[in-house]
């Protein structure tokens, strides 16, 4: 079930971004980064920077919960574009999640376009967003601890309605 986030699930959400960015990015980082990465992910660091965007009445933020487990989440920005964060569980990666999220999102905001800032290296995210419909539209300029970023795009389709690819 896809519902609104509370704030109650900050620190669950904290400790599952923190896991799983653990074992997306760490294989990608350079030896002499990985301290670096640790010390800035940290679930109270996380808990700090998704309390923040709860706070902003710019974003959205969904939570997709199964029997009472919290399995993904996203954060968006309807008016900018911007998905700061679409985190899925990594054990329950690949069960459909991101997809029932960002489709979620679609429907429930008239963004007209979205964008996410994703690792180059990060083969299986860059999948999923191609899967989803999402371009490389660019390159941003600041490295994340050595590595490139780029960006993808969505843009939603002219009859307004969302096309996902399956």
């Amino acid at each position: 079930m896809i519902r609104d986030a509370h704030r109650r699930d900050i620190l669950a959400l904290a400790k599952m971004t923190v896991d799983t960015r653990n074992a997306a990015y760490v294989p990608l980082l350079p030896e002499g980064q990985k301290d670096v990465f640790y010390v800035q992910n940290t679930v109270d660091h996380v808990r700090a920077v998704l309390r923040s965007k709860m706070k902003d009445r710019n974003y959205v933020f969904y939570v997709e919960e199964t029997e009472g487990l919290l399995r993904g989440y996203i954060i968006a920005n309807p008016q900018t574009g911007a998905i700061p964060f679409i985190f899925v569980n990594h054990e329950e990666q690949g069960n459909g999640i991101g997809r029932a999220l960002f489709e979620y999102l679609t429907e429930v905001t008239s963004s007209p376009a979205y964008y996410v800032v994703v690792l180059k290296d990060n083969v299986s995210a860059c999948r999923f967003y191609c899967s989803r419909g999402f371009v490389k539209s660019g390159v941003k300029n600041k490295k994340y601890l050595g590595l490139e970023r780029i960006i993808m795009e969505w843009t939603r389709p002219s009859n307004g309605r969302a096309q996902m690819r399956v």
